[in-house]
């Protein structure tokens, strides 16, 4: 390896997945993998001659001079805003991440997840995270640059998917890793992967690995909620050509509702054998 890897993930994308991969990449390889921060700046050091960078919200202000260095290689991954709504909120009523349980003020003394789990149902939960984590995660993959030339952008949808691995063998390509390192680093993906030897596994960062979780969670309102706070990133995000599925939601909503009147007036309504 000779580049800088620069692996680019949102809140509940894959953080903890591209982490482990990764991470474990780069014990392999003996190069050494920096997560940048407020106390190690890249701008004011001089770098290693490679390495992994990774960053779980996608910020490399601490080393923004090595987006566009000619050796960097960028791989960033977004998810439907939708399944990170989801699956955001489900994580932060029981994760122990230090900040879910610190009071805040504005939540009147209450911890994040405290609060969280005194609303009275999911639907006051996920309104909730979209007004608070879930809004700045769904922000910040919108203020993403796409027009990176070094980047290899990715839906986690498609690479949790790749079984074949076609995905995840052009992503190690693009990010500099040479021949000879390549079938090692296929295969510590594939022994950290949900498609390989962790499929079947339980943690507490597997129920977010399912896809597309919203069909069968969001209705009218939640919809209509969703679009009032981002009316516009699913489409620029590339999950939706417009805003149409929230009006199927309303149809299949508007269509159970009669199914069920039908039935009910069918139930009431006595048999001759009965008169």
């Amino acid at each position: 390896m000779r580049s800088y890897a620069l692996i680019a993930t949102h809140h509940k994308t894959g953080s903890v997945w591209m982490r482990t991969v990764f991470r474990a990449i780069g014990r392999a390889l003996g190069v050494p993998f920096i997560n940048p921060n407020r106390k190690l700046s890249l701008d004011r050091d001089a770098p290693p001659e490679a390495g992994i960078i990774f960053s779980d919200h996608s910020d490399f202000s601490s080393c923004a001079r090595l987006l566009d260095h000619p050796r960097s290689r960028i791989m960033h991954i977004i998810r439907d805003p939708r399944d990170v709504l989801i699956s955001a909120m489900h994580y932060h009523r029981h994760a122990k991440e230090t900040w879910l349980h610190a009071p805040r003020k504005g939540l009147g003394g209450m911890s994040y997840q405290e609060k969280l789990n005194r609303l009275r149902d999911d639907q006051s939960r996920y309104i909730f995270e979209m007004e608070r984590s879930s809004m700045r995660v769904i922000s910040d993959m919108q203020k993403w640059n796409y027009q990176r030339t070094n980047s290899f952008e990715c839906k986690y949808e498609e690479l949790i998917a790749d079984e074949e691995m076609e995905i995840v063998s052009k992503l190690l390509t693009h990010l500099g890793f040479e021949d000879h390192e390549l079938e090692m680093c296929r295969g510590i993906f594939w022994e950290n992967s949900l498609f390989g030897k962790l499929k079947g596994s339980q943690s507490t960062h597997i129920r977010s690995g399912a896809l597309r979780q919203w069909p069968t969670v969001f209705d009218t309102s939640l919809a209509a909620a969703f679009l009032e706070r981002f009316p516009d990133a699913l489409v620029r995000l590339g999950y939706e050509s417009d805003n149409s599925w929230a009006d199927e939601i309303a149809h299949r909503s508007a269509a159970g509702t009669d199914m069920n009147r039908s039935q009910a007036a069918e139930t009431e309504t006595p048999s001759m054998a009965q008169r």
